[in-house]
């Protein structure tokens, strides 16, 4: 049960995980580490670091896509902390903030907090849903029992633009069957949302 497992990584290109992430549009960025385990049983303990580099976001059907230079994961024991991931939209004014942890128990397993704070973000989802300038402060908690999101939203700015109804047009086909996702299922919501000048 006692001894040290080290191991380190250069970079690894996040484009790879792609497929593993069906809410984003497009991923890239590089993730380096240096860890050491020391311990192997309840007692396993954690040091190092993750460095993220060049980490550029993009979800499905949602413009401009997000960049963040540089960020780092410091673990220490049975905590790791997220530091240092500041930027904003790809194009255009704006600034956004992730921080967080992640925390290792062997018990009651892992849990994780993520806070994403932004300043004059703007936001369009597939050219119907305009938004000039959002201001968000949100936490995503996690734990083995499900996921929960708390936090507010101000929404500036916000254009709707939905498309004409032909109500000669033949019938739309019912949509498939939706896939079902276990981590949207279980979460909760705790949300504020402010909407003006809609």
């Amino acid at each position: 049960d006692q001894g040290v497992l080290r191991t380190s990584s250069e970079g690894v290109n996040l484009l790879m995980f792609l497929d593993q992430l069906p809410q984003l549009e497009d991923v890239d960025g590089i993730v380096a580490h240096g860890l050491e385990l020391h311990g192997f049983d309840e007692t396993a303990e954690v040091s190092g670091s993750v460095r993220i580099s060049g980490l550029y976001l993009r979800l499905i059907d949602v413009k401009p896509g997000y960049s963040f230079p540089s960020g780092e994961i410091q673990f220490a024991g049975k905590r790791g902390e997220l530091s240092g991931l500041v930027g904003g939209p790809e194009k255009g004014d704006g600034r956004a903030e992730i921080s967080g942890h992640i925390q290792l128990d062997p018990i009651a397993g892992v849990s994780y907090s993520l806070s994403v704070e932004g300043e004059d973000i703007p936001y369009n989802f597939d050219d119907v849903f305009d938004v000039s300038r959002i201001d968000v402060d949100l936490t995503l908690t996690g734990t083995a029992a499900g996921a929960r999101i708390s936090g507010r939203s101000l929404l500036e700015g916000a254009n709707i633009d939905l498309p004409l109804i032909d109500l000669n047009a033949p019938p739309v086909p019912p949509p498939p069957p939706a896939v079902q996702d276990p981590f949207l299922q279980g979460m909760e919501l705790d949300l504020q949302v402010d909407i003006r000048d809609l």
